[in-house]
């Protein structure tokens, strides 16, 4: 543009100067300053219209991004999921809605910072309705009789160790076959949990931490969800495929070696 000073006084006029952001934006050279201010208040709007919360999401990663979307304050969220009266409604047997807040895109046209409940609302919502269509009932479950929490709570393991779709029957197989033995399930997610990191590596040390998540340290399923699983896992935590692999193990490519031995394991380890 010759005259960046006509924008902002087109920007002024249109009442967008204070609320554009940086971003990239397809523009037209055609455009005069005041089709320039419509436009890219146009695109800000579009954005904000709506919120995507991607599978295995932390509950804390959620407040972050309802709180860039709509203003609602963490805080406020906060103690709307740990409301006992939620907790009782959804049937909750924890202490938080951790796991209950479902992956997916929702519309947050018009909601302000008043709106923490209508939204923490609409995602138990949508989790219930994810539950009935996939036969996750409130009391025990098949294939080991589980209760819905720990479902939810070994879903949100799946969620957090797997990344290839094709693999979430798998990793549920393996904590179902390591549970029926009385083995710990010694999964890294639950210890990254417990360190309070979402990634990155672990020490030998780290495994050691004093937590009911580390399940390197303390035997069944933790108390309850390291994450908000989505659909395929909650799945795939209902239907584990027919295998008797006790380990699993990253290969570096997203996928993971699966063994059925202690041998096995160690030299899939190996062979990183």
């Amino acid at each position: 543009m010759e005259r960046p000073e006509h924008f902002e006084l087109a920007a002024r006029w249109q009442g967008v100067d204070a609320d554009l952001r940086a971003g990239r934006f397809v523009l037209s050279r055609d455009w005069n300053p005041l089709e320039l201010a419509r436009q890219l208040q146009e695109s800000r709007r579009r954005e904000m219209e709506r919120l995507t919360v991607p599978e295995g999401s932390g509950t804390r990663e959620i407040m972050h991004q309802l709180y860039a979307a709509c203003g609602i304050a963490p805080a406020s969220l906060e103690r709307l999921l740990t409301s006992p009266e939620l907790l009782a409604r959804h049937h909750v047997a924890a202490g938080s809605l951790e796991g209950y807040l479902f992956p997916d895109t929702y519309d947050v046209a018009g909601l302000g910072v008043s709106d923490a409940t209508r939204i923490v609302l609409r995602m138990l919502e949508r989790f219930e309705s994810a539950a009935r269509e996939i036969g996750l009932a409130t009391d025990a479950n098949p294939p080991a009789g589980l209760s819905r929490h720990e479902m939810v709570t070994l879903a949100s393991l799946i969620e957090r160790e797997a990344r290839d779709p094709s693999e979430f029957p798998l990793v549920a197989a393996v904590f179902y076959n390591r549970l029926s033995r009385g083995m710990r399930l010694e999964s890294c997610a639950t210890v990254l949990y417990a360190l309070g990191r979402r990634g990155g590596p672990l020490l030998f040390s780290d495994l050691g931490v004093d937590s009911p998540y580390n399940t390197y340290r303390r035997a069944g399923l933790p108390p309850g969800p390291i994450c908000n699983p989505g659909r395929r896992a909650l799945a795939a935590a209902l239907s584990p495929a027919a295998t008797d692999a006790l380990y699993f193990i990253a290969k570096g490519d997203g996928t993971h070696y699966f063994s059925r031995t202690l041998a096995e394991h160690r030299s899939a380890r190996r062979q990183r």
